[in-house]
């Protein structure tokens, strides 16, 4: 049984009218607890420049762009520097970016997150070179 409206019908609805309509209600209630609840996010899928999120059933939920961050080269890490988070520095030959403000006269792994580490090539005789690729931040 659908749903009476009172407009359809173009008379006040009786009791037994009223009673079924939410019996309906009920039913169709029940009807969707029963579905798995398919609308959350379910998978994040990288296009270029965009995040794109689907639900468990494959439907798109929505998009949104991936912000650009401004990343600030700083050169050779230096004690007792201000560093504020984005900045690049190079330490040990690899490059990190600072995660928070901080000044400190130690570098500190807990400041800094490993951007790119070069594997260094070992030569007879122990000694190690450093890969081509390996630049000053300027």
């Amino acid at each position: 049984m659908g749903i009476i409206y009172r407009c359809d019908k173009g008379a006040p609805l009786t009791s037994d009218e009223v009673d079924g309509n939410f019996r309906e209600l009920e039913q169709r209630l029940r009807e969707l607890e029963k579905l798995p609840a398919t609308r959350g996010v379910h998978r994040v899928i990288q296009q270029k420049d965009t995040l794109v999120f689907e639900d468990a059933a494959g439907l798109e939920l929505g998009k949104a762009k991936i912000p650009i961050i401004a990343l600030n080269p700083r050169g050779t890490w230096k004690s007792k520097e201000d560093y504020a988070p984005n900045d690049v520095v190079t330490h040990e030959n690899a490059a990190y970016l600072c995660l928070r403000h901080h000044k400190s006269e130690k570098f500190g792994q807990g400041d800094w997150q490993v951007l790119f580490k070069p594997e260094f090539e070992k030569l007879e005789g122990g000694k190690v070179t450093v890969p081509q690729n390996i630049k000053e931040l300027k």
